[in-house]
């Protein structure tokens, strides 16, 4: 997560831009509560369902953000690919990436972050805690495809 390398200061980028960038635990530091525990409970049956073996527990998570039947909708290589590729996203969801809002005041970068205009409304929210955390970010959304 690009948000996390800028907050370590270790990567001298010249610019920031996070898209959809998953900082979901910022809506429980502001009090966006229902959000933060939607969320949550869609990692905890992601985590469960992986667990267990379903090498398509990633489904929960295409189509909590995508809406029901995203997953089934996509197309059988891009399914593949996130089957394929859900121990690392796994692993990634784990990673506890939780600094305090304040935290990311230390980012002097021109930073953008984009969510999509039909996004989940925990992402969109969560940009919009993001992007106003970061000193002078700002926000975009893009339109949706056809």
């Amino acid at each position: 997560m690009c948000l996390a390398v800028a907050l370590r200061g270790a990567v001298p980028f010249a610019s920031l831009t996070g898209i959809e960038a998953v900082v979901f635990p910022l809506l429980r530091q502001v009090g966006d509560t229902p959000l933060y525990q939607q969320f949550m409970a869609m990692r905890s049956d992601y985590f469960q369902a992986f667990e267990a073996g379903d090498k398509e527990a990633a489904r929960m998570v295409v189509d909590f953000f995508g809406g029901a039947g995203t997953f089934d909708a996509l197309p059988q290589r891009m399914r593949d690919y996130i089957v394929a590729t859900t121990p690392t996203h796994y692993l990634d969801m784990h990673s506890g990436f939780d600094p305090a809002q304040a935290a990311y005041a230390v980012i002097s970068l021109p930073t953008l972050i984009i969510r999509g205009e039909r996004t989940h409304p925990a992402s969109a929210r969560s940009a919009e805690i993001s992007s106003r955390a970061v000193p002078g970010a700002s926000l975009a959304k893009t339109e949706p495809a056809l």
